[in-house]
């Protein structure tokens, strides 16, 4: 919980999309990279600040990800966004549940998370990659919101 709130409160200083997506990139490495660590942890002990990472990286997610689904979305529209959201992140949640009990049966915890970061890396680099070909890596990023693109429209 203590690294979800510091995600989550993290978030609340960010003022522009370009900032929100690229902590979501980040949010993302952070669970992929603490994952990675879980899998090679040589004690249980390193397994206490890793989950805080963990939790950390997952507020950044939620909370940027979610502004701007919401802020991007023309009004009227917003219900049926967030409806297909919350169905979208609640199916993928079961699915992973599934996916890693399935992994346990034939993987040892370890192997499991190591490949749970490993794919998470692999997805967080695809997406960093796709976010900086949109916004560009220089200081001066185009705005991606909504109503940015309506004006130039």
């Amino acid at each position: 919980m203590a690294g979800l709130a510091c995600g989550v409160l993290g978030c609340g200083r960010i003022t522009t999309d370009a900032a929100r997506a690229w902590a979501v990139a980040a949010g993302a490495a952070i669970m992929s990279l603490a994952m990675l660590a879980f899998g090679l942890a040589p004690a249980i002990l390193l397994l206490v600040p890793l989950a805080v990472l963990v939790g950390a990286g997952n507020g950044m997610v939620n909370v940027c990800a979610a502004t701007l689904v919401m802020t991007r979305t023309p009004e009227q529209m917003r219900g049926r966004v967030s409806a297909a959201l919350a169905a979208v992140l609640n199916a993928a949640s079961v699915a992973s549940l599934a996916a890693g009990g399935a992994l346990a049966a034939v993987l040892d915890p370890r192997q499991v998370y190591l490949l749970a970061g490993a794919l998470g890396g692999v997805v967080t680099l695809w997406m960093t990659v796709r976010l900086a070909q949109r916004l560009g890596t220089s200081r001066g990023h185009r705005d991606i919101s909504f109503a940015a693109e309506q004006s130039r429209a």
